[in-house]
């Protein structure tokens, strides 16, 4: 946030906001995409997700603010068009003996793929000098893996099957289980964010530590809970085959995120801080 703020002349609120913008667009766009992947199907609809994904190649080109806020909308549209296509993806290519173990996977690499863009993020701005040429360089990324997926990409052929989808999703749009999963994923969206945007300010700034002890959590600690991601839907398997509900492991995932957050942000004891956020990690992705 601080490139950021310098960059543009921003305060920090705005500066937040930047950051922010994808969490945004996932959170509210989630039915609304869920529908334009039904109406053009898995494979029109992940490339849709990769399209707007990829509009962040525009931003070393755009120096308003407003600019800079609609791309990054954008992108995260793309990003929430992206997640909805995994599992389907998932069910199109494996028989469902394997289903849940190749889902967890998908959602492994998916969260891989995160951690890594998150952690490198830093070098990568340093290297080009500039927070959104390195942005832009995600971008181009993208936009190469979307003419692949051009390739490897397919849609499912049971045409026969569309009224029948059509009222299945009539009828997830207006179940309370959906509405209630859209609201509970607020928080852990935000979590995830804070991890890399406001959790480094308050390690640096606020928590007391010395300086070397500062720059060193504010590094480590984002990077430990996120590595844990990786982790966390294999011991969420576990537990399914154990006959644990979903229920029950959504609850008590939210509470034990709750718990390591608030650790996490009072402990002065650094190990106990990273206990604390390898769990958050694990319980964020359960």
């Amino acid at each position: 946030m601080p490139l950021i703020s310098n960059d543009l002349a921003l305060n920090t609120q705005q500066a937040t906001l930047i950051t922010s913008m994808i969490v945004v667009a996932k959170i509210f766009s989630a039915s609304f995409i869920a529908f334009l992947v039904y109406k053009f199907g898995l494979k029109k609809g992940y490339f849709l997700g990769c399209i707007l994904m990829s509009s962040g190649i525009f931003l070393s080109f755009v120096d308003s603010y407003s600019g800079i806020l609609i791309i990054r909308f954008l992108t995260g549209l793309g990003s929430a068009c992206a997640l909805v296509c995994l599992v389907p993806i998932a069910q199109q290519w494996f028989e469902k003996k394997a289903l849940h173990f190749v889902i967890s996977f998908n959602i492994t690499s998916n969260l891989v793929g995160i951690t890594l863009g998150l952690v490198l993020a830093e070098s990568i701005s340093n290297y080009f000098g500039n927070w959104r040429d390195s942005l832009s360089f995600y971008a181009w990324i993208n936009l190469i893996l979307l003419i692949l997926w051009l390739f490897v990409g397919k849609d499912e052929n049971k045409k026969e099957e569309k009224k029948n989808n059509a009222k299945d999703l009539i009828y997830a749009l207006k179940s309370r289980v959906t509405w209630g999963m859209i609201i509970f994923y607020i928080g852990p969206i935000l979590f995830l964010n804070s991890l890399f945007t406001f959790l480094p300010t308050f390690y640096a700034q606020y928590a007391g530590f010395s300086k070397e002890l500062a720059d060193f959590a504010k590094k480590e600690i984002p990077a430990l809970a996120n590595f844990a991601i990786i982790f966390g839907p294999y011991l969420g398997l576990f537990f399914k085959r154990k006959n644990i509900s979903f229920k029950i492991m959504l609850l008590s995932g939210g509470a034990c995120i709750f718990i390591c957050g608030f650790c996490m942000l009072f402990l002065q004891n650094l190990v106990l801080i990273q206990i604390f956020a390898v769990l958050s990690g694990i319980f964020y992705s359960m």
